[in-house]
């Protein structure tokens, strides 16, 4: 727990107990949920990270530990005959090998100029409903979208 001290004229001192910080760490926490935790803004947290070595070690500890404790239950689990934790593992630590998904990369180059071209070619070809079709304006046929029946 933080111990909050008064400190002379200004706002309390705030203690951080290494162990704890090592406990919430090896859970995994961010360093935005391990200030959370311990009732601390996460600048402070910051600012303790950087003026005492224990601190960030406790951290980096912690996450060690904890990434230790998992990956050696994983490895239980896979080994005991845990289907699911087998699959993952494999996929993890040889991911080359054990994928669900083999992709194929095509590269394709085109020159997008000529492709927008050739749409506006094809697109001047289709009448627009109240366009001139033949004559004059006063005496015209007009496209509409009737006249496709």
């Amino acid at each position: 727990m933080t111990t909050k001290m008064k400190a002379r004229g200004g706002r309390p001192s705030i203690s951080l107990n290494p162990e704890q910080v090592k406990e919430l760490a090896s859970r995994g926490l961010s360093y935005e949920q391990i200030a959370l935790s311990l009732g601390i803004n996460f600048k402070t947290l910051l600012s303790h990270r950087r003026n005492r070595e224990e601190i960030q070690e406790a951290i980096d500890h912690g996450r060690a530990k904890g990434l230790k404790e998992v990956s050696n239950a994983l490895y239980q689990a896979a080994t005991n005959g845990n289907i699911t934790a087998q699959i993952f593992y494999l996929k993890n630590r040889d991911p080359e090998n054990w994928k669900d998904r083999f992709g194929q990369r095509v590269n394709v180059q085109t020159d997008i100029a000529l492709l927008h071209l050739e749409a506006m070619k094809a697109l001047s070809a289709v009448p627009i409903e109240g366009e001139v079709i033949e004559g004059d304006h006063n005496s015209a046929l007009r496209y509409t979208a009737d006249d496709e029946s």
